[in-house]
């Protein structure tokens, strides 16, 4: 005998549990108060360092599969014998 259970209820309280915490969480983060001109210097100087950080991890990543490319293409090439 098979016993379905409707976990629908559940699953809204929960995610609405969720929605409220994080907002919660929100609310707090932006009710902290402005930064000085040098923290938010500091602040925009880490970020600018990530994003630098995975711009170059994108261009390596880039390079290297435009250089495995061109390795894939000579092989070809060979097979086929031109």
């Amino acid at each position: 005998m098979l016993i379905f259970l409707d976990f629908s209820n559940a699953i809204d309280v929960a995610s609405q549990y969720l929605l409220n915490t994080f907002m919660k969480i929100a609310e707090l983060q932006s009710a902290s108060k402005p930064l000085s001109p040098e923290q938010a210097r500091v602040r925009a100087m880490k970020m600018n360092i990530d994003k630098q950080k995975e711009a170059l991890a994108r261009e390596r990543e880039r390079q290297q599969n435009a250089k495995h490319a061109q390795k894939m293409q000579k092989l070809h090439q060979k097979s086929m014998g031109l």
